[in-house]
Formats: C-alpha cells, sequence, structure tokens
C-alpha cells in the first residue's frame, strides 16, 4: 500500500463546474458559498489535485463531518486530506482503512517566535532554538497541521491539548517543494511509515526531508 500525493500549479488548473459536480452537491455548494476569489480558486485547485489520484472512484461524492474534516461518503476504506498555500494546492491519498492528514505552507522570511512561543510546547521550542533557522518553524507547524487533519478534532483541540509530535505513534514524513523561486514546506501525517507516490508537473521540484 502507498500514499498518493499530488501537488498542482493554482493557476493551471482549468477548475470548470463539471469539477464540483465530480465531488458532490454539498461540495459544489460549499464552493460556491465562498465569498473569496482566490479562497474559490484555491479550493477548486484542491479538488483538481484530488481528481487526478482519485479516478479509479466512482462515486466521489464528499461529505464532512461535525470538525468539517471531508471524506467520501459512500467509500469507506479510502481516506484523503487537502491543503493549499501560495501558488499551490495538494490532495493525498491512502486506502486500506488507514488515515492522513497533510499540509502544505509556503515559507516565508518572517518572525514567528510569537506564535512558535503560543502553540508550540517546550520541546518543540527547544528544536526550534538548536535548528536556528526559519524553515524549522514550518517543519513544525505543518506536522501540527498535518496531524490535526488526520485526528480529525481541528488544530484548535490539538494544540489545547499540548501535544508534542514526538510523543505519539503516528509518522510525519516531510518534502521541500520548490515552485517558481518559492519553497515550500509540505508534511504528512500518517499511521505508519509507507511509501510516498508523488504526482506533479516538471515546474514542480520536490525534495524529501531526512527525519526532525
Amino acid at each position: 500500500m502507498s500514499v498518493k500525493v499530488c501537488i498542482v500549479d493554482n493557476t493551471c488548473i482549468d477548475c470548470g463546474s463539471s469539477l464540483k459536480f465530480a465531488f458532490g452537491d454539498r461540495e459544489c455548494l460549499r464552493i460556491d458559498s465562498l465569498q473569496n476569489p482566490r479562497r474559490k480558486s484555491e479550493s477548486l485547485a484542491a479538488l483538481a489535485a484530488l481528481s487526478e489520484i482519485t479516478g479509479d472512484i466512482t462515486d466521489r461524492c464528499i461529505e464532512r463531518d461535525s470538525f468539517g474534516r471531508p471524506y467520501f461518503k459512500n467509500v469507506g476504506n479510502t481516506d484523503f486530506s487537502i491543503s493549499h498555500s501560495g501558488s499551490l494546492s495538494v490532495a493525498a491519498r491512502i486506502d486500506g482503512g488507514s488515515r492522513l492528514g497533510v499540509d502544505i505552507e509556503l515559507i516565508m522570511e518572517k518572525d514567528n517566535a510569537r506564535i512558535a512561543d503560543r502553540f508550540f510546547t517546550e520541546k518543540e521550542k527547544a528544536l526550534l532554538d538548536e535548528m536556528q533557522n526559519n524553515e524549522a518553524f514550518y517543519m513544525i507547524w505543518t506536522a501540527k497541521e498535518a496531524k490535526a487533519k488526520k485526528v480529525g478534532t481541528g488544530l484548535s483541540k490539538l494544540l489545547s491539548d499540548n501535544c508534542h509530535l514526538a510523543e505519539n505513534n503516528d509518522v510525519i514524513v516531510r518534502f521541500f517543494v520548490e515552485h517558481e523561486g518559492s519553497r515550500y514546506l509540505l508534511s504528512l501525517c500518517l499511521d505508519r511509515k509507507e511509501d510516498v507516490e508523488l504526482l506533479h508537473s516538471d515546474a514542480i521540484r520536490v525534495i524529501p526531508i531526512e527525519k526532525l
């Protein structure tokens, strides 16, 4: 079994209405209700990425649970997760009854100390101080986001539990993603170690990151 991950450039996606309807009326209505044009475009691009790795599924009707976590209404053994940041969107899929979460973030040169001080555990703050680079913040933050999506209770609940990522049995897989001069951090949260199959255009470069 492997994890399938598709990364797309939002500006290169033809997001017609047929794409929305391919995933069911509710998801279509949810996207149409978005007031921000950029958010709507990102949501459609994420569906385009999901479409690339779920074409073998006949009924891809999406519903969302009480925490907003998306799932296929009529496919019980396939789990997926989506994310977007900057000009990229990503979708990840796993079969066999396992769960996963994915998060991608554009790496920006800014002071994230206030966020880390508020939301990181003491061990994570120590790791951040030890690594002394801006990318370390995104390695930890995207892993937290990916875990929150896998668990399905939302990031606020995960943060309120003061969860340190190294103190659980989840497996975090990280990649640097480079696109048009920008650098991103992509993290997957999995039940166990799995092979990862990546799908993306030649304009996108993906580089695995060694374990923290």
